[in-house]
């Protein structure tokens, strides 16, 4: 899968280090629904939003995990339209690796109820659906300017979100 940055900007992959890191992969996707509403994770208690997605489990394959991973935090069934890119993360505070693997998705049949973790819904997560991308991005981009959630979480969002805006 195309890669379409490395979070933070500053880093030069090749001059990193990463063999002692902790290393995760995730799946996550810009999902629309048949009205071409993007579906956001609220984050309430921390007053962020984010796209939908998670880590794989054991040897779990991107679209394997994304399938699992939207029916888990949506209640949504997807049929995948294509890979948007990967966005690779450096976190040296937290000494971790983090790949996340993006794609643009539909909604498939009627949503069903959500299958949140303990601590998703201790944070608050809850789905919800705005109205465009661009009405997603802008969400997102106020959260980040205002200093609420993670920006790396917030940074990486926007980039998939400007890039499916790009090829919708």
């Amino acid at each position: 899968m195309e890669l379409l940055c490395s979070l933070p900007p500053s880093v030069v992959p090749e001059q990193m280090d990463v063999t002692d890191w902790r290393h995760r992969n995730a799946a996550r996707a810009v999902l629309l629904n048949d009205r071409d509403e993007v579906a956001l994770m609220h984050v309430a208690k921390e007053g962020y939003y984010k796209l939908p997605g998670g880590g794989f489990e054991g040897d779990e394959q991107a679209e394997h995990a994304l399938v699992r991973e939207m029916l888990e935090e949506t209640g949504c069934a997807i049929a995948v339209e294509r890979a948007l890119g990967r966005i690779d993360e450096y976190r040296e505070g937290k000494e971790l690796f983090h790949v996340s693997y993006c794609y643009l998705a539909r909604v498939v049949g009627e949503p069903g109820q959500p299958q949140l973790t303990r601590e998703e819904r201790a944070r608050g997560f809850e789905v919800v659906w705005l109205p465009s991308l661009q009405a997603a991005l802008e969400v997102m981009a106020v959260a980040f300017w205002e200093g609420r959630g993670s920006r790396d979480t917030l940074e990486r969002d926007m980039e998939f979100l400007q890039t499916a805006m790009a090829s919708v």
